[in-house]
């Protein structure tokens, strides 16, 4: 299986990363590594294209995430692919890039977020 990473920067501050994993299978004529996956996005503070960079290389290797692009006027990082799960990815890019991170899609759920309620002490 191998690997490519390639980045493409557009003049208008959108820098897209894709990662080509591919195993030499093809079916029916038609490439399985082209095909997309569930797609994350979320929204990261970033002020130039160094940011932009340094989050693509904490998600470029990571389980599952296939497809980067960050647009880093508009703080969004999308991250696609078919394993990937928003709540390490979200975790991950919070450990080793920035704690201003925020998942816009998919929204967690209610029951993901667990709040330990405290109970009130009963007076004697």
């Amino acid at each position: 299986m191998t690997e490519s990473y390639y980045w493409q920067q557009y003049h208008h501050g959108n820098l897209e990363v894709k990662v080509e994993k591919s195993n030499g299978k093809e079916e029916n004529g038609v490439d399985k590594s082209n095909t997309k996956g569930k797609e994350i996005i979320l929204k990261v503070y970033m002020h130039c294209e160094g940011c932009a960079l340094k989050v693509f290389n904490c998600l470029k290797a990571f389980e599952g995430v296939e497809e980067v692009k960050t647009e880093w006027k508009g703080n969004r990082v999308i991250v696609k692919g078919e394993k990937a799960d928003p709540l390490k990815v979200l975790e991950r890019v919070k450990k080793k890039y920035s704690r201003n991170v925020e998942l816009l899609y998919p929204k967690p759920k209610a029951n993901e977020k667990k709040v330990p309620v405290p109970q009130k002490k009963q007076e004697v």
